[in-house]
């Protein structure tokens, strides 16, 4: 199953300037205890849950990219937003959980 495949969870940050959605996205994950791959232009943003380096899209292999827990994505892109945090269901329950107290905060 290919990431595309996979359901999810979703949130979703806008932003008035350049780059603010994906600093609210990116705030906010770290806040719940997640990790953010490399920003690539026109290519999702990997997240885990947990303290990980997650290299850009590009670089990743599909299984690499399967083991993700969720990704950012833009609309448009990165710099004008919105961004769209997905956190996929098969990710570990403790993932789901922090997730979810930290968009109950939100």
């Amino acid at each position: 199953m290919t990431n595309a495949q996979r359901t999810s969870t979703s949130l979703t940050f806008e932003g008035g300037s350049d780059f603010e959605a994906i600093n609210k996205a990116e705030a906010f994950l770290k806040t719940a205890g997640f990790s953010c791959g490399s920003m690539q232009r026109g290519e999702p943003i990997g997240i885990m849950h947990g303290d990980y380096l997650i290299s850009k899209w590009r670089g990743m292999t599909p299984p690499e990219r399967e083991q993700l827990h969720g990704q950012i994505t833009a609309e448009t892109s990165f710099r004008s937003g919105p961004v769209h945090i997905d956190l996929y269901d098969d990710a570990p329950a403790e993932a789901l959980a922090a997730f979810a107290r930290a968009k109950e905060a939100v």
